[in-house]
């Protein structure tokens, strides 16, 4: 998932190609009939003219009716990371990953909100979770980097920023 600009992840706000990512990997199993379906698309429509509180609150009914509805916490998740409600979108991530331990998208999603909300150990613990899944994610390695940076651990931040560029990436590309 390649993002437009580098941004410091103290300062990340995720691309449009970054929320598009997020949203077509979740799996949200066979197709939703009914009124949680409903209430999730009408929050896209809404999503879509701009009116994001009011989109949250249509995800909001969706979960409420379908507590299981992956689509309709990972919309939520990044619109309120837009929003800058990082616990809250922290919290919706981690719905997704307890549904779908091996979605990396939003795990990364939360290891980056944790870097955001100062839990720096926690997002280690996501990110070096991303990595094992995917050892050849360079993304991940250069947010763990930062995180072990703020940790103290020069060390460890140094391998993953070497082990990142061996693999192509380097914080000028994203």
């Amino acid at each position: 998932m390649m993002l437009n600009t580098w941004l410091k992840i103290s300062r990340f706000i995720p691309t449009t190609a970054f929320v598009l990512a997020c949203s077509q990997t979740l799996l949200a199993g066979p197709a939703l009939a009914g009124p949680a379906e409903d209430a999730y698309n009408r929050g896209l429509d809404l999503k879509g003219n701009g009116k994001i509180p009011a989109a949250i609150r249509s995800f909001d009914q969706a979960i409420s009716l379908n507590p299981k509805y992956k689509d309709a916490y990972g919309t939520r998740a990044v619109l309120l990371n837009l929003l800058g409600q990082h616990q809250k979108a922290a919290d919706d991530c981690t719905q997704i990953i307890t549904l779908d331990p091996g979605n990396i998208q939003f795990l990364t999603l939360r290891g980056r909100l944790y870097y955001k909300l100062g839990k720096y150990q926690q997002a280690v613990v996501d990110l070096t979770r991303v990595i094992s899944i995917t050892p050849r994610n360079g993304e991940a390695l250069l947010f763990r980097c930062q995180a072990y940076e703020k940790l103290g651990k020069p060390d460890l931040a140094r391998q993953d920023q070497e082990k990142a560029a061996q693999l192509g990436f380097k914080p000028g590309m994203f």
